[in-house]
């Protein structure tokens, strides 16, 4: 039961603080690393009155008149830089290691800190005739404050602050008088007090860590009057009269895109916030006042990493945390110590820590994300309360008035670590080290200098983990972040990524140990100007008040607003190394990221850096995450996905330890269609049905232009990636012998390089149709090779023949490759190379859905094409002979030389005609290959090869006819002007022409169907092969009854009317 004494104990203000700090004492969490530095003393008089830091230097002062100035030179190692600091890697339970750390404390406890002294070297010391104040220190500049409104300012010049070994001797020196309106100050009365003189603060403007940039001006606090000097022109600027009291802190904000702010608070417990630009017209651009009086602000603290916090200590033990965006009340308090708070100073490496000072010789760091909610009147959470004195809330109830607790609510900072062993004296001065993370420096008014450095384990107790599993690696992250050992957060993100770690966590980790923005000034800003009375301490607006905590939890959780943004120190132990390392796990995260949010435009942009780490390192993505990557691309920019997947077959099948036919579902990609796929893969879309055509599909043998077929392999493509079933529909036959081509770098990489040069004309703009066509023909043909057999090899041996077939794969499984190419050869009336390159794929694919689109492409177009330009050919050379018999006709007298002239013409033209029955003869003699297979094939085939034939016939026996009417008529002119010339030699000619000659056969496809031929002569066939083969007509029988009759030629009856 709680007693009327435990009430009393708990109203007593004062009381209750004694009681918090004792039980603080007696239970101590000294996770703090603390050395003390002895000042030289040569008498037992003692009046420190500061210190200031500026690298690893420390600038003490006091206002005695001997060695009131020394500077120390702090050769500590750094907390990443020991190599004695505990490993938090370790997965030792926690029992055993709170255990090491009380070990490890008792050891240090028990150990005379002054054994460290040696690491901190005296490296200037002077005796200035006047006492000192105040210093501040930045960069090459100390200014020193005085007594009768004077600063001493310090030029020191690098070398000798880049000197580790020697001293420090000061450059210039001069001595800055501040121009005073009363220069006259009278001793003061008793119990009376007024104005002096001394300069109680000083302060140089910040400037960039990095950057070769030196203060231009400092301020100096003279009473209630605050002074500008320019350096530069070594010049009083300007004072402020302000409306506090004696002056007794006055700070520049440290964010250099707020420099121009100055804070200062009075004797009378009033901050206000200073436009140093605006000095003399409304300068005060937000104030607020202590609710209590004869309360002095002891020391102003702006936070490092948010510039809109503040935090001022005062003589009543408290500190308060002001939010400067908002102008009715503060938004954090710190109660705990008992005497007069005289300095405090924010953490230089986490926003939500904040160190005191009191005269009660205790230093004292807070967390303000820790804290709790208390009421404004009782200073005490009333959870807190019950757990103190181990009462449960449900038994209390009726003891207490609860309505006093429901009352307005203050975040009150919790209390992590407390020193007080060593202090001779109470603090009056503490600052945060510039150069070295998570340590502070103290100053007593009894002379003594301390170093305290926050231990790991300190933050190890005071996280709040965002992942659950105790010993996860992810933990570990993040408890290296917290504790800043940023390097060793690397290390384990880099092994989390190499074990495949999903990117959304390793995204997560990354950017918990990447820095907020730096907040900029235009980032924020001040409330209007109200009554001060509006902006008190007891005013706690609860809105602001909840925004403060989430920002408190906001910065916590990763790295604070700016940090190291100047110096990657303060990222414990990061090597170039390491940041490569994290830089590759970013760019997969990046990659793997934008392949789901389809940003194909990131891959494009580093390419390079992708192909190059994937070469370094196997891991770094798997097959899967290659082949989303190329399915990401290709839809977008077909030509940038060929090569990209060119780099990476030639990567797979350069290294041994990759297996290359990981790359089969990729390669299958890179060339979709293929030959072996189903025929709904090899539909053409017409872009221009598109607008008014839900299903557009049109028959695959119409004469399409390029970009139409590189539309519709686009819109494939998609279908077919979309599609997760769209591979287990090929048949069983065709995706074994699929799988076995794509896993075969002989075939595949030459491949690709053939696509990429057809993409490389088909994309090219700047090239017309016609040329586009010619571009893909003379790339292809180099390729599609019409093989010739070597000389010595026997026509009927069919193991070559086998041979040269498997080895013309290597260019024919691109459907849309195959189609440009021969759509190309037909607009240009290749139509040998047509035939020949058709027929070859259809022989080899014959079992294959592709077989169909080609004998549909000859029966529908190439043979119409054909016909329309041997009727062209066939218009011209019937004009030209009936002119040339004209001509004949009309020459009046003998003229052999004339005569000549007009029968080559004609024997010419007579030739022009057995070229075109040679080109159907050899095209009759590709497409009869598919008679040998026409058991194996559908009726449609078998009908296509019966109509071809036929067709082919028609015309040569149509040409056939006007060739022996030509040739009659050649004759009869010759007789009729006894010319004397002779058919004999015009026949010969024609048959030579018309007749396949031995290197022509050696030519496949035409060798194939010779050596069928040969094979039927010697085989003995069954009797229903026969039957199946004496249906069809062949033009090579037409084309040798053709030879009988120009050999029997003076006996045939020639139809003169044909001409």
């Amino acid at each position: 039961m709680i007693t009327n004494d435990i009430k009393n104990t708990i109203g007593n203000l004062s009381s209750w603080r004694k009681s918090l700090t004792y039980n603080n004492k007696i239970n101590p969490e000294y996770y703090i690393d603390t050395y003390k530095i002895n000042i030289e003393k040569e008498s037992e008089d003692n009046w420190p009155t500061s210190i200031g830091t500026n690298g690893d230097y420390i600038a003490y002062t006091s206002a005695l008149k001997k060695n009131n100035f020394i500077i120390y030179k702090d050769n500590a190692k750094s907390k990443f830089e020991k190599s004695n600091v505990n490993d938090i890697d370790n997965d030792t339970d926690s029992e055993n290691e709170n255990e090491k750390v009380m070990n490890n404390l008792n050891d240090n406890n028990s150990t005379d800190s002054t054994e460290n002294i040696n690491q901190y070297k005296v490296v200037h010391k002077n005796s200035y005739n006047y006492p000192i104040y105040d210093v501040s220190w930045e960069k090459n500049f100390i200014v020193l404050g005085s007594e009768n409104g004077k600063v001493n300012m310090i030029k020191i010049s690098s070398d000798s602050l880049e000197n580790s070994e020697g001293t420090i001797i000061p450059e210039e020196e001069f001595m800055c008088e501040m121009q005073s309106s009363n220069t006259k100050v009278m001793p003061s009365l008793p119990n009376q007090f007024i104005f002096s003189q001394r300069i109680h603060s000083v302060d140089l403007n910040p400037t960039p860590i990095n950057e070769n940039v030196l203060p231009t001006h400092f301020i100096a606090t003279e009473r209630n009057l605050i002074h500008m000097w320019n350096i530069e022109r070594q010049f009083y600027v300007n004072q402020e009269p302000t409306e506090l009291d004696t002056i007794f802190n006055a700070k520049f904000c440290p964010h250099q895109s707020n420099s121009s702010l100055i804070a200062a608070a009075g004797s009378n417990g009033k901050l206000h916030i200073y436009d140093s630009t605006k000095f003399g017209k409304n300068s005060v651009i937000w104030k607020c006042s202590s609710s209590k009086k004869n309360i002095e602000i002891t020391d102003i603290s702006w936070n490092p990493f948010v510039p809109y916090w503040i935090a001022v200590s005062r003589s009543d033990a408290v500190v308060n945390v002001w939010d400067l965006r908002y102008n009715k009340g503060h938004v954090g308090q710190i109660n705990g110590h008992y005497h007069s708070i005289k300095s405090i100073a924010w953490s230089n490496t986490h926003s939500e820590i904040l160190a005191t000072g009191s005269l009660d010789r205790s230093f004292n760091t807070w967390n303000f994300k820790k804290g709790t909610y208390f009421t404004l009147e009782n200073k005490k959470n009333i959870n807190s309360l019950y757990e103190e004195y181990n009462y449960n809330i449900s038994t209390s109830e009726n003891l207490l008035n609860l309505q006093e607790y429901k009352q307005l609510k203050m975040l009150n900072a919790k209390l992590i670590t407390t020193y007080t062993e060593d202090y001779g004296g109470g603090i009056i001065n503490v600052i945060s080290s510039k150069s070295k993370p998570d340590v502070f420096y103290t100053l007593t008014n009894d002379g003594e200098i301390f170093s305290h450095t926050l231990k790991d384990n300190l933050f190890e107790k005071t996280i709040n983990y965002k992942y659950d599993s105790l010993r996860s690696m992810e933990r570990k992250v993040e408890l290296n972040n917290y504790t800043r050992n940023i390097g060793k957060a690397y290390k384990n993100i880099i092994s989390l990524s190499k074990l495949q770690k999903e990117e959304n966590i390793l995204a997560d980790l990354i950017d918990i140990c990447t820095p907020y923005p730096e907040i900029k000034a235009e980032n924020w800003h001040f409330p209007p100007l109200q009554n001060l009375n509006d902006n008190m301490d007891n005013h706690c607006n609860q809105e602001y008040i909840k925004q403060f905590k989430e920002d408190l939890e906001k910065y916590s959780t990763k790295l604070p607003p700016g940090y190291a943004s100047s110096d990657e120190k303060w990222f414990g132990g990061i090597t170039d190394k390491l940041k490569d390392d994290l830089n590759i796990v970013k760019l997969r995260i990046n990659t793997l990221s934008s392949i789901k949010s389809n940003k194909w435009e990131f891959i494009l942009e580093n390419e390079e850096k992708l192909l190059d780490i994937m070469e370094k390192d196997p891991l770094f993505m798997e097959v899967d995450e290659i082949k989303q990557m190329i399915s990401c691309i290709i839809i977008h920019n077909h030509l940038a996905a060929l090569k990209i997947g060119l780099k990476i077959n030639k990567i797979f099948d350069s290294q041994e330890d990759r297996n290359y036919s990981d790359l089969t579902s990729i390669n299958h990609i890179l060339l979709f269609p293929t030959v072996y796929d189903i025929d709904m893969n090899m539909i053409t879309y017409i872009p221009e049905l598109e607008s008014t055509m839900s299903s557009n599909s049109v028959d695959t043998t119409t004469l399409f232009d390029p970009s139409t077929h590189i539309y519709s392999k686009n819109k494939l493509l998609d279908d077919f990636i979309k599609d997760e079933n769209s591979i287990n529909k090929i048949p069983a036959h065709a995706y074994h012998s699929l799988t076995g081509l794509l896993q075969d770098s002989s075939l595949i990489i030459p491949l690709l390089e053939l696509e990429i040069k057809v993409d490389e004309i088909v994309y090219d703009k700047s090239l017309s149709k016609e040329e586009i066509d010619s571009h893909i023909i003379d790339v292809v043909s180099k390729e599609y090779v019409i093989t010739e057999i070597p000389v010595n090899e026997n026509i009927s041996n069919t193991t070559a023949s086998r041979i040269l077939t498997s080895a013309h794969q290597k260019c024919s499984i691109s459907v849309i490759t195959n189609r440009l190419y021969l759509d190309a050869l037909l607009r240009n009336s290749k139509f040998e190379e047509y035939f020949y390159t058709s027929m070859d794929l259809f022989m080899q694919y014959f079992q294959l859905d592709f077989s169909r689109t080609i004998t549909s492409t000859i029966d529908r177009v190439a043979l119409v094409s054909v016909k329309k330009y041997i009727d062209q050919i066939y218009q011209k050379i019937a004009s030209d002979i009936t002119d040339i018999i004209n001509d004949i006709q009309q020459i009046q007298s003998f003229d052999a030389n004339s005569f000549n002239q007009l029968f080559e013409k004609l024997t010419s033209n007579i030739l022009i005609v057995a070229d075109l029955i040679s080109l159907l003869n050899k095209i009759g003699v590709v497409c009869a290959n598919g008679i040998e297979i026409i058991p194996l094939l559908d009726d449609k085939s078998g009908l296509f090869f019966n109509f071809t034939q036929k067709f082919l016939i028609e015309l040569i026996e149509q040409l056939s006819s006007n060739l022996y009417s030509f040739i009659a008529t050649f004759k009869i002119v010759s007789e009729k002007i006894n010319f004397g010339k002779s058919t004999d030699e015009l026949k010969n000619q024609i048959i030579e022409k018309i007749v396949i000659s031995d290197n022509e056969i050696r030519k496949k496809p035409l060798y194939d169907y010779f050596k069928i031929q040969a094979a039927n002569k010697n085989d003995n066939l069954d009797e229903n092969s026969n039957q199946e083969q004496e249906k069809f007509s062949l033009t090579i029988d037409t084309i040798d009854c053709i030879i009988s009759d120009l050999n029997n030629f003076d006996n045939l009856d020639v139809d003169l009317n044909n001409l």
